[in-house]
């Protein structure tokens, strides 16, 4: 017996021994804690079988389980949480436990503890990514229902329920959670089902895969985040034993941690490494802000890990993996106690190396040193320049420059190694906007431009993008009203005798006719947009606070003003690639072909104008885009389908994640129904 017998698992333990004729060790508190200590009790008591949680399981694989050719224990029940394939990796690579059966086991407490459990398979364990939790165990039935409590298909997420013989009477004096948890089995008259409030899906060899806890979904800066699959991608790494994710509410917000525990004759890799292991797979916006190095994770008396005895991630964080350099002159001084303020850090510990960014700063705390270095500094430095320059020493170059009036126009939004595509932002007037999706663009480099008010606006756009890229051919795209501005630059840039090769229109719409409108008419069309953008669900909200903030709404009048004292005119020698919504008018916004002399190419995207580039059609029209800059790589190449677009395997795994962050919300708007 592992587990404290105040534990539900211990029931396991104690009924499965006792009834059987087995004999019971109680193993003592000290020896639980000790890996060393618990691997030689188990071997010199003869000891057959175990049954305790994952993070008591790695505590055992510490002890150095090599020291034992032939292993007593015969079987390992694992239970309680989420069993990471890496540990499973770990066991069997060690002499002398080919023999033992390993099992992943589900059951909450209200269903008399377990309901499923899954043998593990040494067979499977190279390509194993999640382990399953099985099938029913004799007597339970276990469902994954979607929101109107119907079936959920193979491979889509929906919450578990569990019925069946072991289902617990419910909760003592507490009527209402008992009828919020256990409801009538939609099936069975008169039978009831337990709602776990665990997300799962079926396989398709019919075992349950868990996805974490419904409730233990974070929500930072605006996104839904699984803890639990930042986890899996950092136990994926060799120097990683265990990992536990937390949202930390700091002075500044919430703010992902990661605790880590190296494995044995590891050392673990400071927070740069760390973080680009993580990006591989993961978005900007799921990378922790702090990792912390533990020589373990703290357990609670039922072996679970105790998330309340976490230590400060101040505590013990990784350092950022610059190397260290003390400040050279005063701006570099001043930015260094700045930085200090906004991550948290203290100033001693941050190098004139060190990156914004990988130091745990985000868009919502580079909006934060933006206003510091205006009310502290008097310097009014773009929010652009920050991204672009995110080094301390480089950052610190630009507030001298911003002196001198020499800061740029632009910033770039995403890096890569093929043709450099000059963007121009749509009536939002930021740059930044497109740093929100154009991540998802491979290998093409994106560097974005704000609207600024200025009657020499082109000359400026042009010598950018002269320092920028030296020579020709150039590449220009906008979206929305920033296609149209494009088009004006390309006009400009072509009088000059520069080659632009192609100009992508996001949905632009040909504008036959200027308009003189009243002042009063953009400001309130100004305040209708940044009303639309605070109430959009899926957007950071730090991009929402920078997006209708007071000078960028300044920003909005005055690009609705330009916009509409232009209309389109001229003829360009650039090939037009124009990406329609799913809204736009069908001869209206078809115009553009009569304002080039090259190639005009037509795309059909998905989802209405203002949405496009929303969570929901994102993927697809962001798939459209790729292909249309590959197309201009390589012109044989040919014109690409929205069904094309995305890979029917990959659409029907976006769908279903869709589903299952829906179907999430729904239950959660259910479950508060009830309560209410």
């Amino acid at each position: 017996l592992v587990a404290s017998y105040a534990f539900d698992v211990s029931v396991q333990t104690l009924f499965g021994s006792l009834l059987f004729g087995h004999r019971l060790y109680l193993v003592r508190d000290d020896v639980k804690k000790d890996g060393a200590a618990l691997v030689d009790y188990l071997q010199t008591s003869g000891i057959t079988a175990m049954d305790c949680t994952p993070a008591a399981f790695s505590i055992l694989l510490s002890g150095g389980i090599n020291r034992y050719k032939d292993w007593s224990l015969r079987v390992i029940l694992l239970a309680g949480e989420a069993l990471a394939p890496d540990l499973i990796r770990q066991f069997y690579a060690y002499e002398g436990t080919g023999g033992v059966a390993l099992y992943n086991a589900y059951g909450p407490t209200e269903a008399t503890v377990y309901a499923s459990s899954y043998r593990i398979d040494k067979a499977e364990l190279p390509l194993l990514s999640s382990v399953p939790i099985g099938r029913p165990l004799g007597n339970y039935t276990l469902f994954v229902l979607g929101g109107e409590k119907e079936p959920a298909p193979v491979g889509v997420a929906g919450e578990l329920c569990i019925g069946g013989a072991g289902l617990a009477r419910g909760y003592l004096n507490r009527p209402e959670l008992t009828a919020e948890k256990f409801i009538a089995h939609p099936y069975k008259p008169g039978e009831r089902l337990y709602r776990t409030g665990d997300l799962a899906r079926w396989r398709a060899d019919g075992n349950l895969e868990y996805l974490g806890r419904m409730d233990d979904q974070l929500k930072i800066r605006g996104y839904r985040i699984e803890a639990g699959e930042i986890e899996h991608t950092l136990l994926t790494h060799p120097s990683i034993q265990s990992v536990v994710v937390i949202g930390y509410e700091s002075g500044s917000g919430k703010e992902l941690v990661a605790y880590l525990v190296a494995s044995t004759g590891q050392i673990l890799p400071n927070s740069l490494e760390l973080r680009q292991h993580l990006s591989a797979t993961l978005p900007d916006y799921m990378l922790p802000a702090y990792f912390v190095a533990l020589e373990e994770l703290p357990l609670n008396s039922s072996g679970k890990i105790d998330r309340k005895a976490l230590p400060p991630p101040q505590t013990g964080s990784l350092s950022g993996g610059a190397t260290y350099s003390l400040p050279r002159n005063p701006s570099e001084y001043a930015l260094r106690n700045l930085w200090s303020s906004v991550l948290g850090i203290d100033s001693d510990r941050i190098s004139i190396h060190d990156h914004f960014f990988q130091l745990g700063g985000h868009s919502l705390k580079a909006i934060r040193l933006h206003g510091l270095l205006a009310s502290h500094m008097g310097v009014s430095l773009p929010l652009a320049v920050i991204f672009q320059y995110p080094r301390l020493s480089d950052m610190a170059l630009q507030l001298g420059l911003s002196k001198a009036g020499a800061l740029p126009l632009g910033m770039m939004a995403n890096t890569g190694s093929r043709q450099t595509i000059f963007s121009f932002p749509p009536v939002m007037g930021l740059g930044v906007y497109y740093r929100y999706w154009t991540q998802r663009l491979d290998g093409h480099a994106v560097y974005a431009f704000d609207f600024v008010a200025d009657e020499q606006l082109l000359e400026r756009y042009y010598q950018e993008i002269l320092s920028v890229q030296a020579s020709g051919p150039y590449v220009l795209m906008g979206y929305s009203t920033g296609g149209n501005l494009a088009y004006e630059l390309a006009v400009y840039m072509e009088s000059k005798g520069v080659e632009v090769s192609d100009l992508i229109l996001l949905d632009s719409r040909v504008r036959v006719r200027s308009a003189e409108i009243a002042a009063a008419s953009y400001e309130e069309a100004a305040r209708r947009l940044t009303d639309y953008i605070k109430e959009l669900p899926d957007m950071e909200q730090e991009m929402k606070e920078l997006l209708t903030e007071h000078k960028n709404l300044e920003r909005i009048v005055s690009f609705y003003s330009y916009v509409n004292s232009q209309r389109t005119q001229g003829r360009i020698r650039a090939n037009i690639h124009l990406l329609l919504s799913s809204d736009a008018r069908p001869v209206e916004d078809k115009q553009w072909g009569q304002f080039t002399e090259g190639r005009f190419l037509e795309y059909q995207g998905v989802g209405e104008h203002i949405a496009m580039f929303q969570p929901l059609w994102l993927a697809d029209n962001v798939s459209i885009l790729q292909g249309i800059l590959d197309r201009i790589t390589n012109p044989d190449q040919p014109v690409i389908s929205v069904e094309e677009a995305t890979p029917p395997e990959e659409r029907l795994l976006q769908l279903s994640e869709a589903y299952r962050e829906l179907s999430a919300e729904l239950l959660q708007l259910q479950q508060q129904q009830l309560r209410e």
